[in-house]
């Protein structure tokens, strides 16, 4: 039977267990910082595939169909909607706690 010998984890393993339970991100947080944080990673997420798809989509269909109105809709789509999760990320942002 050879192999490691089997390892005693001990209490370590429960100083393991509380240290993850502190990363790991909860799909609804109590903590009202953490639902801030995790709101501005969503919005700034949508911002990123507003302007990319806004600009990509619209370039690549402008050019398919050779059209420069469709490309200028994407990129009015692109700033609109980048524009409006910038300015929804930014209220979170400054948002001052009740004291």
């Amino acid at each position: 039977m050879g192999g490691a010998p089997p390892v005693d984890l001990g209490r370590s393993w429960y100083r393991v267990r509380a240290i993850m339970a502190t990363m790991t991100m909860q799909k609804y947080p109590t903590n009202p910082i953490e639902r801030r944080k995790q709101a501005v990673r969503t919005h700034s997420r949508n911002a990123a595939i507003y302007v990319g798809a806004g600009v990509i989509g619209g370039i690549a269909l402008g050019l398919l169909m050779e059209s420069m109105s469709i490309v200028i809709l994407g990129f009015i789509i692109a700033v609109v909607g980048g524009g409006y999760e910038w300015s929804r990320v930014k209220k979170i942002v400054n948002y001052k706690d009740p004291q």
